[in-house]
């Protein structure tokens, strides 16, 4: 669940935020001008540099200003920010650890489109991580995020998906999952790929066959914000300057 800082840039759509084009800012001042004003998507890069740190821009890592300015801006409605207090509170970075909290705000993030965010509310479901475990939500949360071509929620569906097959002997979809998961680069794909050769050894060839071209047939949509926060470092923050 913890992507932010690692899955941030390899990361339309069920709703079309107002928030998918936000402003291009050229220089720091403008980007804490901005924000002061309560721009959100000035408030959230605010709040992502001093979530890290960045000695070019003169900005010193600071995890109470990073929470402050993610708090403004998903305040605003900006789901990147809503996103990142998601993963702040499940897993106490910068704040107590609160995973009910952190539900609340992955949710909101999840209902304006964002994958990565449908992803971890599915993953609170799966494990019980402060809310009830509730396997049928896992899934439809995944199953949003998987069709929006999120590689850890593909995995995890097709895990939920197992367990319902082993009643039904249909392995079809679970093995398409775990196939298309397996063909992306993620911190699981050696256990997508085990557990696709798995279920290969228990289906007929002809299922298998009809599982792959069910694969090559699906194509993903993608939300206007989950291509937004796929592209979002390289456009917004990285093109930052000091000063001019």
């Amino acid at each position: 669940m913890k992507r932010f800082n690692y899955l941030f840039v390899l990361l339309f759509s069920i709703t079309m935020s107002s928030h998918a084009n936000p402003i291009i800012y050229e220089y720091i001042d403008e980007v804490i001008s901005a924000a002061r004003s309560g721009e959100e998507n000035a408030q959230f890069i605010l709040g992502y540099l001093y979530n890290i740190g960045n000695d070019k821009l003169g900005i010193v890592k600071n995890k109470d200003e990073a929470i402050n300015w993610f708090k403004l801006s998903a305040d605003n409605g900006f789901p990147f920010a809503q996103y990142a207090l998601g993963d702040a509170y499940t897993w106490g970075d910068g704040v107590y650890k609160d995973r009910r909290e952190g539900y609340k705000w992955y949710l909101l993030a999840a209902n304006q489109g964002l994958a990565v965010a449908q992803s971890c509310v599915g993953e609170l479901y799966r494990l019980g991580y402060g809310i009830p475990q509730n396997f049928t939500e896992a899934k439809k949360w995944y199953r949003s995020a998987a069709e929006q071509d999120d590689a850890i929620a593909q995995h995890y569906l097709a895990t939920l998906l197992w367990g319902e097959s082993l009643k039904s002997k249909n392995y079809i979809e679970t093995y398409m999952w775990f196939n298309i998961a397996a063909s992306q680069e993620s911190e699981i794909k050696s256990e997508s790929i085990k557990n696709r050769n798995i279920i290969a050894q228990s289906i007929s060839n002809s299922d298998i066959n009809k599982a792959q071209q069910l694969g090559l047939e699906w194509k993903p949509k993608l939300s206007q914000n989950t291509i937004l926060y796929n592209e979002y470092i390289e456009r917004y923050i990285n093109i930052l300057k000091y000063k001019k």
